[in-house]
């Protein structure tokens, strides 16, 4: 089996051309010589009897809802930023220690949002202005782009990686700063941990450089950076402990490098990855981090048109079941502490 959340530099064929894509590459010509294939993704892990894997523990959990929840907290329409109490338990198990050590004046927002691709559109349509993704991108992404309400956005792209296999600063403040001559508002969207399709999770070099390129930018007080950072992998990625730092984890000290500029860091999560959930629980979630009270403000009260627009609202009995999940997890990790 092939872990295909960390394909690191070494011995990584044609690393520039993303190493996922090219591992499907190969598959394709196995394939074409009459060869069997036997294809897996991280899109949802199942045994080798092609069950969910690691579901039974929470079957109890479901039922447990199911039958203890009123008709209301399990079929009512939701708000359309989800439920409260959800979106901040949400938040806390994002952001983690980083949470608490944001530096002072730093404020933030939460949503609960329809699945890790309904994250990137809520975000994307809460935020005005040009998108600067890497040209390698989930393809998603770029039917995510098309359908965002208003004009046609204008869309800049950069080389994730250089010739060396490493995350090339050069070509991303490059296509920043061409967004930059035609827009005030730049949305750059990044795929971390587990870059999608390039299976790359920035290193600590490579995170300072990322830092280092915001802050080699030298924003105008008129223009803004919202930094979209789409974790869907990230708890999948740092489970197998190979991951140690990454945006979340760096975020106080993103937020201290940027100082004094319009600079937002919007997180794009997938709930349904926290767990055996895939197709049960399509549930995600929009953290904004800013210091610009007025950006947040302005977040949240978009957040919940951006949903109505997509999905209408977020299932309430997803939100439910999630939530206990949550609930069990902190007290079992609470009991662990005493």
């Amino acid at each position: 089996m092939i872990n295909s959340f960390n394909i690191y530099r070494p011995g990584a064929p044609d690393y520039t051309n993303g190493a996922i894509m090219g591992l499907n590459a190969e598959a394709n010509e196995v394939e074409a010589s009459g060869k069997t294939v036997i294809r897996m993704t991280a899109g949802q892990a199942k045994d080798d009897n092609g069950n969910i894997f690691g579901f039974e523990p929470f079957r109890k959990v479901v039922a447990d809802v199911v039958n203890n929840t009123s008709a209301n907290g399990l079929a009512a329409y939701s708000s359309p930023a989800g439920d409260p109490e959800l979106a901040k338990m949400l938040k806390e198990r994002i952001l983690g220690d980083s949470l608490d050590k944001l530096p002072e004046g730093v404020s933030t927002s939460e949503a609960v949002v329809p699945g890790g691709t309904g994250a990137l559109y809520t975000a994307l349509s809460s935020l005005d202005g040009a998108i600067v993704t890497p040209k390698k991108v989930w393809p998603n992404i770029a039917g995510i782009i098309k359908q965002l309400p208003g004009e046609q956005r204008k869309v800049e792209k950069f080389n994730l990686l250089d010739s060396k296999g490493r995350f090339d600063k050069e070509s991303f403040v490059k296509a920043i700063n061409q967004a930059r001559k035609s827009n005030k508002n730049i949305n750059v969207l990044l795929v971390n941990p587990n870059a999608n399709p390039q299976g790359l999770s920035f290193n600590e070099s490579e995170l300072e450089d990322l830092k280092q390129a915001f802050v080699d930018l030298d924003l105008h007080p008129d223009e803004n950076i919202n930094f979209i950072n789409d974790t869907a992998y990230r708890e999948l990625t740092l489970a197998n402990g190979e991951v140690k730092k990454d945006i979340v984890t760096e975020l106080p000290a993103f937020m201290k490098a940027m100082e004094g500029k319009n600079f937002n860091v919007v997180i794009a999560n997938s709930a349904s990855k926290m767990g055996p959930f895939f197709g049960l629980l399509r549930l995600g979630a929009n953290v904004i981090v800013s210091a610009n009270k007025d950006a947040v403000d302005n977040f949240k009260g978009r957040i919940g048109g951006a949903v109505r627009t997509s999905v209408s609202s977020v299932s309430t009995l997803s939100q439910a079941i999630l939530k206990e999940v949550l609930k069990r997890e902190n007290q079992s990790k609470a009991q662990g502490r005493e």
